[in-house]
Protein backbone atom coordinates (compact mmCIF):
# COMPACT_ATOMS: atom_id res chain seq x y z
CA UNK A 1 0.00 0.00 0.00
CA UNK A 2 2.75 2.57 0.99
CA UNK A 3 4.72 2.32 -2.72
CA UNK A 4 1.22 2.52 -4.45
CA UNK A 5 0.17 5.53 -2.32
CA UNK A 6 3.50 7.17 -2.55
CA UNK A 7 3.31 6.29 -6.75
CA UNK A 8 -0.19 8.24 -6.49
CA UNK A 9 1.29 11.45 -5.13
CA UNK A 10 3.86 11.49 -7.34
CA UNK A 11 4.02 14.77 -9.35
CA UNK A 12 3.41 13.45 -12.71
CA UNK A 13 1.76 9.94 -11.83
CA UNK A 14 -2.10 11.53 -11.04
CA UNK A 15 -2.39 12.14 -14.56
CA UNK A 16 -2.29 8.73 -15.16
CA UNK A 17 -4.95 7.71 -13.53
CA UNK A 18 -7.01 11.02 -13.92
CA UNK A 19 -7.02 12.38 -17.24
CA UNK A 20 -9.38 15.52 -16.20
CA UNK A 21 -6.96 17.09 -14.01
CA UNK A 22 -5.25 20.00 -15.61
CA UNK A 23 -2.79 20.84 -12.40
CA UNK A 24 -1.87 19.57 -9.30
CA UNK A 25 0.20 21.44 -6.91
CA UNK A 26 1.00 20.79 -3.11
CA UNK A 27 0.85 24.01 -1.60
CA UNK A 28 2.47 23.24 1.84
CA UNK A 29 2.95 20.13 4.35
CA UNK A 30 1.35 20.27 7.54
CA UNK A 31 3.56 17.54 8.71
CA UNK A 32 4.98 14.13 7.16
CA UNK A 33 1.08 12.97 6.25
CA UNK A 34 -0.99 16.18 5.86
CA UNK A 35 -0.75 18.61 2.83
CA UNK A 36 -2.53 21.28 1.30
CA UNK A 37 -3.40 20.91 -2.63
CA UNK A 38 -4.64 22.93 -5.14
CA UNK A 39 -5.52 21.27 -8.12
CA UNK A 40 -7.38 22.37 -11.52
CA UNK A 41 -9.72 20.43 -13.67
CA UNK A 42 -10.63 20.78 -17.55
CA UNK A 43 -13.86 21.45 -19.04
CA UNK A 44 -15.75 18.06 -19.69
CA UNK A 45 -17.75 19.71 -22.05
CA UNK A 46 -18.32 22.41 -24.10
CA UNK A 47 -19.80 25.11 -22.13
CA UNK A 48 -19.05 23.66 -18.67
CA UNK A 49 -16.37 25.99 -16.90
CA UNK A 50 -13.59 24.68 -15.52
CA UNK A 51 -12.82 23.49 -11.60
CA UNK A 52 -10.62 24.56 -8.78
CA UNK A 53 -10.02 22.86 -5.24
CA UNK A 54 -8.24 23.10 -2.61
CA UNK A 55 -7.83 20.61 -0.16
CA UNK A 56 -6.16 19.55 2.95
CA UNK A 57 -5.50 15.64 2.59
CA UNK A 58 -4.19 13.47 5.04
CA UNK A 59 -2.60 10.20 3.90
CA UNK A 60 -1.02 7.40 6.39
CA UNK A 61 -0.14 3.80 6.32
CA UNK A 62 -0.33 2.10 9.33
CA UNK A 63 0.89 -1.31 10.72
CA UNK A 64 -1.39 -3.48 12.26
CA UNK A 65 -0.35 -2.52 15.44
CA UNK A 66 -0.46 1.28 14.66
CA UNK A 67 -4.30 0.53 13.42
CA UNK A 68 -5.68 -1.04 16.86
CA UNK A 69 -3.58 1.76 18.47
CA UNK A 70 -6.32 4.04 16.25
CA UNK A 71 -8.90 1.57 17.27
CA UNK A 72 -9.46 -0.37 13.88
CA UNK A 73 -9.27 -3.58 13.02
CA UNK A 74 -5.75 -5.06 13.70
CA UNK A 75 -4.22 -5.35 9.72
CA UNK A 76 -2.49 -3.00 7.77
CA UNK A 77 -4.82 -0.29 6.83
CA UNK A 78 -4.57 2.90 4.08
CA UNK A 79 -6.39 5.97 5.91
CA UNK A 80 -6.76 9.07 3.49
CA UNK A 81 -8.91 11.76 4.25
CA UNK A 82 -9.90 15.32 2.84
CA UNK A 83 -12.10 18.27 3.02
CA UNK A 84 -11.99 21.50 1.07
CA UNK A 85 -10.03 24.28 3.02
CA UNK A 86 -8.65 27.14 1.61
CA UNK A 87 -4.81 28.96 1.56
CA UNK A 88 -3.55 32.71 0.59
CA UNK A 89 -1.07 30.94 -1.89
CA UNK A 90 -3.93 29.37 -3.50
CA UNK A 91 -6.77 32.39 -4.27
CA UNK A 92 -9.69 31.71 -6.58
CA UNK A 93 -8.92 31.76 -10.30
CA UNK A 94 -10.83 33.47 -12.58
CA UNK A 95 -12.70 30.87 -15.37
CA UNK A 96 -12.44 28.49 -12.95
CA UNK A 97 -15.48 27.31 -10.61
CA UNK A 98 -14.16 26.37 -7.13
CA UNK A 99 -15.79 22.87 -5.74
CA UNK A 100 -15.79 21.88 -2.33
CA UNK A 101 -15.25 18.10 -1.48
CA UNK A 102 -15.68 15.92 1.51
CA UNK A 103 -14.01 12.49 0.94
CA UNK A 104 -13.12 9.74 4.26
Amino acid sequence: LESFGGWLLGPTNIYKTDQMIEKRTKVTAIDENTGIYHSSYKSPVFGVSKRDVVVRMTRMYLTAEQAKGYGLPAKRTFVDASYSDTHPDAPEVKGYVRIQVFTA
